[in-house]
């Protein structure tokens, strides 16, 4: 693994080998141009994205395992029925299937709320890299899942550390803490770190969560982490630059309050962070939190 490459181009090479290295592996991609023929089993069609997901479905319940491009994120609504039928549970008829989504970026005035959507299919995973190295793990976890992924690929994240490993669903602490706990995914965990920083400068001590999983969250993980400092923030980019991300924010919000509603000392919040200074940022949530300790 290259640590310099971003997170597409670093998926797109681990692709490539997993296509060198298993015979049972298939790319969908949704394009016309004869470039982006990246090997015998890259299959190039038209931008009909139920055509593409009910081939690929069609493949892996033949016995394949099958990764497809989807061009955005408000492109998911449209692919949930076909996305419902392909986690649905069959006796000896697995659905390893992949689909590799941007998020964020260009297309954001296209896109609309889908995690509320796929968070109601049973049995389809919805997880979310930090970056390019635990993308690249995530990719190999999903190749190996019984069940449909969903792999969004922030347009943000850009660079990361080789050698990283990623189990499906199972969050990851990135910086312990007493006093409060910051949650997020995907770019959004870059800007919270000097939040962080900026909140230790004031005397408060702040962890950091990963959720990595946004659909299920990892419940247990969630209440360990609220309940351990009684107080928690969720982190994310602005509608702006990830669409759909406010609809994320208010389910972890939801799910960390129910996980550990005896444990809260206040409510659950949700910040945005990487458009304004972290500084700023931190006074925000220190105000909110010195209103809810005062008498």
């Amino acid at each position: 693994m290259n640590a310099t490459l971003p997170l597409a181009a670093a998926l797109e090479r681990a692709l490539t080998a997993a296509l060198d290295a298993r015979s049972d592996l298939w790319w969908v991609r949704e394009t016309t141009d004869p470039a982006e023929v990246a090997h015998p089993r890259c299959l190039c069609l038209p931008v009909a994205d139920r055509a593409a997901v009910g081939l690929a479905v069609g493949l892996a319940w033949s016995g394949a395992r099958v990764v497809v491009d989807v061009a955005a994120t408000g492109r998911l609504p449209a692919l949930v029925e076909v996305l419902a039928e392909a986690a649905r549970p069959r006796t000896g008829l697995p659905c390893r299937l992949v689909l590799r989504v941007p998020l964020g970026g260009e297309l954001g005035a296209l896109e609309g709320p889908w995690v509320d959507l796929l968070a109601g299919v049973h049995g389809l995973r919805v997880v979310c890299p930090r970056d390019a190295a635990q993308g690249e793990a995530l990719l190999a976890a999903a190749l190996e899942a019984d069940g449909p992924v969903v792999l969004l690929e922030p347009r943000a994240v850009e660079r990361g550390v080789a050698g990283s490993s990623a189990a499906l669903g199972d969050a990851v602490t990135l910086r312990a803490g007493a006093d409060v706990v910051l949650l997020g995914w995907g770019a959004a965990l870059e800007a919270a770190v000097p939040v962080c920083e900026a909140l230790a400068r004031e005397g408060v001590d702040a962890g950091l969560v990963d959720l990595v999983s946004l659909a299920p969250l990892d419940g247990r993980a969630l209440a360990e982490a609220v309940s351990a400092t009684g107080r928690a923030a969720v982190v994310r980019l602005s509608a702006a630059q990830e669409p759909g991300s406010d609809a994320v924010a208010a389910r972890v919000v939801a799910e960390a309050t129910r996980a550990a509603f005896w444990s809260l000392e206040a409510p659950v919040v949700a910040l945005e962070v990487g458009a304004r200074p972290p500084e700023a940022v931190a006074a925000r949530l220190l105000d909110v939190l010195d209103l809810l300790e005062s008498p």
